[in-house]
């Protein structure tokens, strides 16, 4: 069960947080991924956290919280928080226009909002947002910096191919890579380049729902491998 290694307060205070958030189209994490997430953070030791596309902050915050819990390490989220960067061109299939909907999304009042939930929950210290596209933030993050990778940016093939490209060797031998909407046929093919190489831990599909036909998990955690046979080939 997702949270089995969190306590019982602690579990609580996630689950209350996540709730608080708000869920839309865009996106937004389950309690479920997030308490698998804080899971692995708990078993393994983990110190630092890094989530490509924050959005509402759904997991980001939560996230952040835990890692205030736990006075170690620290939660980071990129995200440009620009309608250009949201932009998707693949038929995703998802009943909107992928191309369109961005400009309809406040952008500036989202990463307001996310910046002062943290002020709010006092998580400062340990959970930030760096505002910038993610091949921009790439050089900031040195190699075997990250122990948890959560891949949530533009879901097009090749942005989610670069982003895998770029941050894998930045995470940790034996960290952890996630990746959003593994189902989605954009998303598959760089689950399945991560197969051949690291280990598949665990992969998620309920088909739920909660808001306007969003809110079910759908997501796979990938062991990174030692060095020497870590990669993605294209």
């Amino acid at each position: 069960m997702a949270g089995r290694a969190v306590p019982l307060g602690l579990r609580r205070d996630l689950a209350a947080l996540v709730d608080a958030v708000p869920l839309d189209f865009g996106g937004g994490s389950s309690l479920c991924k997030a308490l698998v997430l804080a899971d692995l953070i708990i078993a393994n030791d983990l110190e630092r956290v890094l989530e490509i596309g924050v959005y509402h902050g759904r997991l980001l915050l939560p996230l952040g919280f835990l890692m205030t819990a736990l006075e170690r390490g620290e939660a980071v989220g990129i995200d440009p928080y620009t309608a250009a960067a949201a932009v998707q061109s693949d038929a995703h299939d998802r009943g909107v226009d992928l191309t369109a909907w961005p400009a309809q999304v406040d952008w500036e009042g989202l990463h307001s909002e996310v910046l002062a939930a943290i002020e709010t929950h006092a998580i400062g210290e340990r959970c930030r947002v760096v505002r910038a596209r993610s091949d921009e933030a790439a050089a900031d993050f040195a190699s075997g910096s990250i122990d948890l990778l959560h891949v949530d940016g533009n879901h097009d093939a090749a942005s989610v191919a670069r982003d895998v490209e770029l941050y894998l060797s930045k995470v940790s031998p034996g960290g952890f890579i996630v990746m959003d909407d593994a189902s989605w046929s954009s998303v598959r093919p760089t689950c399945e380049r991560l197969a051949t190489e690291h280990e598949l831990v665990f992969q998620l599909f309920d088909g739920g729902v909660t808001v306007d036909g969003v809110g079910g998990n759908d997501f796979a955690v990938f062991r990174i491998s030692e060095p020497a046979s870590r990669g993605v080939r294209r």
